[in-house]
């Protein structure tokens, strides 16, 4: 006789079951995650799409395409863009949704740098290129002074106020109270954050200013990045730059990532070349008593929320579709048993008629 644990059907349920159990497990880990910072330090970052777009008998393509492949693999091995090639003649291509371009270039090749908010769920245009990218605007697009010193920063910091200075009137004037801030955190939650300065106009920060969709010309603006160079959204401009505001942006860093929180909802990462000895740098902080207090007061919450199986947990969803599925593969196999044993006892039967 079969045994259950040599069954084909069973053994395939057996696994099944412990499939799931190791999604709903890695679930509760992610729930049980420690402040943003750290969470989201060790989660995957946004992914970004340099794009060749050509017609499919260009010959020029194939050449070039081997030459920003080498160069990715020689000077950008970290950096979370992707290489891709496009024909455009093909048909159902979603360029709006797909290429935040209104329609197929019109003197292809082109090649486009496509941004992806996982935040807003869209697609955004980075940079753009006649034909494709030279030496100087690789070089450009792997690295760059301000985001050299973000990483630098954020692997022994709480993160990094990112200040671009306006070009009215006005410009500067919010500096004061991105400083008293700074002085604030550096004795609330050390060792603080650092403040570094962006110049709107600096060419060989076109990248970085273009991702964050920074004019050439407005007010001041501030942008809190961190872990591996993630921004938090939304910024803050003009006059919405008060000790307020920034004090919230902040101990948003330190609130912890939930079921419903999760590290990918806080914020968009810039492109950025992540070289591995970053990871070894890195340094874990605590945060205030009172913001480690209200974090474990949120994971409580939530545990229970998924005990009595609030309609607000999508853990609990998760768990009960997969218990019904395992349910419905139980009751297919017991029944098709069933249905077998029936038939046999059938055939037994009618063997043994003397008739």
């Amino acid at each position: 006789m079969t045994g259950w644990k040599t069954h084909p059907t069973l053994r395939l349920l057996s696994v099944l079951i412990l499939c799931w159990a190791g999604t709903v497990n890695q679930e509760i880990h992610a729930c049980a995650a420690d402040q943003a910072r750290q969470a989201t330090f060790f989660s995957s970052r946004n992914t970004h799409r340099l794009v060749v777009m050509a017609q499919k008998d260009d010959g020029s393509v194939d050449a070039e395409m081997t030459r920003l492949k080498n160069w990715m693999d020689t000077n950008a091995t970290g950096i979370n863009i992707i290489l891709e090639r496009l024909d455009i003649d093909q048909p159902g291509i979603e360029w709006e949704l797909d290429y935040a371009v209104p329609s197929a270039p019109p003197n292809p090749p082109v090649t486009v740098l496509v941004g992806e908010d996982k935040v807003a769920h869209r697609k955004f245009l980075i940079d753009v290129w006649e034909s494709w990218p030279g030496d100087q605007d690789l070089e450009i697009l792997a690295t760059s002074p301000v985001r050299e010193a973000i990483k630098r920063n954020v692997v022994t910091k709480w993160g990094v106020l990112l200040f671009a200075p306006g070009t009215g009137p006005e410009a500067g004037e919010t500096e004061p109270e991105i400083q008293k801030t700074l002085k604030t955190w550096a004795t609330k939650a050390p060792p603080g954050l650092t403040l570094i300065h962006l110049d709107r106009t600096a060419p060989e920060e076109r990248i970085l200013t273009s991702f964050i969709g920074l004019p050439a010309e407005g007010p001041d603006w501030v942008g809190l990045i961190f872990a591996k160079g993630k921004i938090m959204v939304p910024p803050l401009e003009g006059g919405a730059i008060t000790e307020e505001n920034l004090d919230q942006m902040i101990d948003g860093l330190m609130q912890p990532c939930t079921c419903m929180r999760r590290p990918e909802s806080l914020g968009v990462d810039i492109p950025l070349n992540w070289e591995s000895r970053f990871d070894d740098m890195f340094v874990s902080l605590d945060g205030p008593e009172d913001t480690v207090q209200l974090a474990e007061q949120a994971r409580q919450e939530e545990l229970e929320a998924i005990m009595q199986g609030s309609d607000r947990s999508p853990l609990l969803f998760a768990a009960l579709s997969a218990l019904g599925l395992v349910a419905l593969i139980v009751l297919s196999v017991t029944g098709f048993a069933v249905i077998r044993r029936r038939r046999r006892d059938t055939r037994v039967s009618a063997s043994d008629d003397p008739r």
